[in-house]
């Protein structure tokens, strides 16, 4: 009896035995799945930041600066282009109109400096957050400006296609105007200056600031010139660099009427009026020499179409930063 009821009592301390199994796998699995659990959201965490962005645009890519910044420039939040890209009050400090008033950027020939630099994306700062204003009898601190380097279209049009950014190359330099564009000129981000820009002042009477250096192919340059007749040959060979004649109608003494005068004076040959036309203007320019190896100068500009004076005319700092923030250069007077 007593072996029997021995025999009978097993299956009740192995059902135990298979509870407490089967607890322990099911506790087990709770823990990986925890562990797991928290193992993926670590990783979805890491993988879900968004990666961080230069505060001023990123044209890295473009710039051909050939050295890696030393670990001291870069804690020094120092640009490696410091020494290299160079900043000029240019008349910053005499000038009130945003339409005049201007500073250049240049990329300077010597030295180490051998790299060419897109500076679209860099910024320029003046000083007003280093200086106090009295506003109704209070001191208050100020806040300084911050513009950014725009994209261009490499030549002046009325509507440029695409633009692109402005890359000095050594010895180029940059004319960092404030305001808009002088009267007549459509309103532009900039451009890279040709040897058929005089002719855009000339024909919309106005002047650039500083004013554009003349270069344009003269009329003598032509080969029309030479085999023309008499009186069509002393109108261009007295002709001054980068004038584009006006056209008018005009009344003869006589009472006769010639249609079409080059700056009124009478009777030039239809052929004559046919070349000056065709060649002696700023879009005429463009199309018969924008493939000459001189076309582009070594200077470009820019138009930060500001309303207002942008650099004080005393007690100022100008600074450019690079794209990734760090300081280029620094001017004050």
């Amino acid at each position: 009896m007593e072996s029997k009821k021995n025999r009978n009592s097993s299956p009740t301390e192995s059902g135990v035995s298979d509870s407490l199994f089967i607890t322990g796998v099911f506790v087990l699995i709770i823990l990986l799945w925890i562990g797991t659990s928290f193992s993926f959201k670590n990783n979805d965490q890491r993988f879900s930041k968004a990666p961080s962005v230069p505060p001023y645009g990123n044209f890295s890519s473009v710039n051909t600066i050939s050295e890696t910044p030393s670990a001291a420039a870069i804690s020094n939040n120092v640009s490696p282009w410091k020494g290299k890209i160079t900043i000029s009050q240019g008349n910053a400090q005499y000038e009130f109109q945003p339409s005049k008033e201007y500073i250049t950027i240049q990329n300077s020939v010597y030295g180490e400096s051998l790299d060419s630099a897109a500076i679209s994306g860099w910024v320029l700062e003046n000083g007003r957050g280093q200086k106090s204003y009295q506003v109704g009898g209070n001191v208050v601190s100020g806040r300084s400006s911050r513009v950014k380097i725009p994209l261009v279209g490499k030549f002046y049009t009325t509507s440029p296609l695409f633009v692109e950014p402005i890359v000095l190359r050594p010895g180029e330099m940059l004319i960092v105007t404030t305001g808009y564009p002088p009267a007549g000129i459509v309103r532009t981000s900039g451009f890279k200056t040709n040897k058929c820009m005089g002719y855009l002042e000339d024909e919309f009477d106005t002047f650039f600031s500083p004013q554009m250096i003349r270069l344009c192919p003269s009329a003598r340059s032509y080969s029309f010139t030479m085999r023309s007749d008499r009186d069509c040959y002393n109108f261009l060979n007295n002709m001054s660099q980068c004038h584009a004649p006006e056209f008018k109608d005009v009344r003869e003494q006589d009472g006769s009427f010639e249609i079409g005068a080059p700056d009124r004076v009478l009777g030039l040959s239809n052929e004559c009026k046919l070349f000056i036309r065709q060649n002696l203007n700023y879009n005429s320019c463009i199309l018969n020499h924008s493939a000459d190896a001189d076309f582009y100068q070594r200077e470009w500009r820019v138009f930060l179409n500001q309303p207002f004076e942008l650099w004080e005319n005393e007690r100022e700092q100008i600074t450019l930063y690079d794209n990734l923030g760090r300081t280029v250069d620094q001017i004050k007077y």
